[in-house]
């Protein structure tokens, strides 16, 4: 074996200590930013209120995860703790689908799509929260043994599940199909969990006031009601199909091995950057930077390179009124006309 269990635990640990580092040096703006937009409360009413609409339990638990953000240590471990049973559970999923040790870097990429796509300001926590109960609800289902239970599971549970994490259950029926097909499972197990699903789907439709496709791609994952950014579909699909990776059987040598894990490394660090567009996390950090009141850092940022937005140049400008010295060097740098 290649890559042995002490081997695999140390490139998971070191994946999220660099994906807490990630967060907590560069991105800590980010935390700031999701937690000023709500204001989790234990009341029974707030929990109701969250479980009336499918996915209420991946709301409820991200909103009370996310009210943490205030302090960006929190918010970074909180997210890299995620990623990191994201990877674990899509390699345990790889195992049942008979995943050799060379397979273990793939386990990876569930993790890297979802750290990218996280890059969008508007993805909300509650999409990792359903992502990761998708794959525990997976390797559930791919660990029963008996045909009964596996019915049972793939109705009741699926309604149940689709009602408490949304709609990342269709996610989660199509790896059981996938699993049926691999293991020769009768095809009218596969049948009837689609047509639970979205049987489930239509009734909650008809019960609530969203449109129809909410309901297949998720109501509360993403922040703005119109919109269902592509990258979460792909997502949702992949976290299905990853699995399948486990049956690659290349005839493996040591070069191999170290190739496939440099490719990953490689492509993670270039490919996760590219979902943070720098103009908007110009806004928030500078927003953040106000909030705690570090003026003079807002100041060096601003020497840098000018503030481009509106914002942006509302926050610096502030930041030089607060260190009195906004008669003295305002026109020292880019000054909004009518927008401002």
């Amino acid at each position: 074996m290649l890559i042995k269990n002490y081997n695999k635990y140390i490139l998971s640990a070191l994946f999220a200590v660099v994906a807490f580092l990630f967060w907590k040096i560069g991105y800590a703006c980010a935390f700031s930013y999701h937690e000023q937009f709500q204001m989790f409360l234990t009341t029974k009413n707030y929990f109701l209120e969250r479980m009336s609409l499918p996915g209420g339990l991946a709301d409820y638990v991200s909103e009370f995860l996310v009210q943490f953000y205030y302090f960006p240590l929190f918010g970074a471990l909180i997210v890299a703790a995620l990623l990191l049973v994201i990877q674990m559970l899509t390699w345990r999923l790889m195992v049942c689908f008979s995943a050799k040790d060379f397979a273990y870097v793939f386990s990876f990429l569930p993790s890297i799509f979802v750290w990218q796509y996280m890059g969008n300001e508007s993805v909300l926590l509650s999409f990792l929260v359903a992502v990761t109960a998708s794959l525990g609800f997976n390797f559930g289902y791919v660990s029963i043994k008996n045909n009964v239970f596996k019915i049972v599971y793939s109705t009741a549970g699926v309604v149940v599940f689709y009602y408490l994490f949304g709609a990342i259950a269709f996610s989660s029926v199509f790896c059981m199909v996938i699993w049926n097909f691999k293991e020769k499972i009768n095809v009218f197990n596969s049948i009837l969990a689609v047509l639970v699903a979205v049987f489930t789907a239509v009734i909650c439709y008809n019960l609530t006031s969203y449109p129809l496709f909410r309901f297949f791609l998720g109501i509360n994952y993403f922040r703005f009601p119109t919109e269902i950014p592509m990258m979460q579909i792909l997502i949702m699909i992949l976290i299905a199909v990853c699995p399948l990776l486990g049956l690659i059987e290349p005839k493996i040598n040591k070069k191999i091995s170290i190739v496939s894990l440099a490719a990953i490394a490689i492509f993670g660090a270039f490919y996760v950057p590219t979902g943070f567009k720098a103009l908007n996390y110009e806004v928030i950090e500078y927003d953040y930077l106000v909030r705690i009141g570090n003026w003079d850092k807002i100041i060096a940022i601003a020497e840098k390179q000018n503030p481009r937005t509106p914002q942006s140049v509302s926050c610096l400008n502030l930041a030089l009124a607060e260190k009195g010295e906004l008669g003295n060097r305002m026109c020292d740098f880019f000054q909004n006309g009518k927008e401002g």
